[in-house]
C-alpha cells in the first residue's frame, strides 16, 4: 500500500466532508440530536461521517472503520490486526 496514495486520498475525502458540511450549514437548519444522551451530533456532522466511512469502504474495503459519530465500543481496539480509520 502506497502511504502518499492513502494520504491523497484522505486529504481528498477530508475537504469533501468539510464542503458538505459547509452545504449543510448553509441551509441554517441543522439538526440536533444527543448520542448516548449526552454528547451534541448534528444530521451535518452524521452525513458527513457517512460520506467519509462509505469513501474509506468503497476505496479500501479490507480496512475497519472506527467512527466518533457512531459511538463505538473501542474496548477491543488494540485487538485489530489490519490498518483502520479513526474518523
Amino acid at each position: 500500500m502506497d502511504l502518499e496514495e492513502v494520504q491523497e486520498f484522505a486529504v481528498k475525502v477530508a475537504r469533501d466532508a468539510g464542503d458538505l458540511i459547509c452545504q449543510y450549514r448553509d441551509k441554517a437548519d441543522l439538526l440536533h440530536f444527543f448520542k448516548q444522551g449526552t454528547e451534541l451530533v448534528t444530521d451535518a456532522d452524521l452525513a458527513a461521517d457517512q460520506f467519509i466511512s462509505g469513501k474509506i469502504s468503497e476505496r479500501f474495503p479490507e480496512h475497519l472503520i472506527v467512527s466518533e459519530e457512531s459511538a463505538p465500543d473501542t474496548s477491543a481496539i488494540q485487538d485489530i490486526k489490519g490498518p483502520f480509520w479513526i474518523s
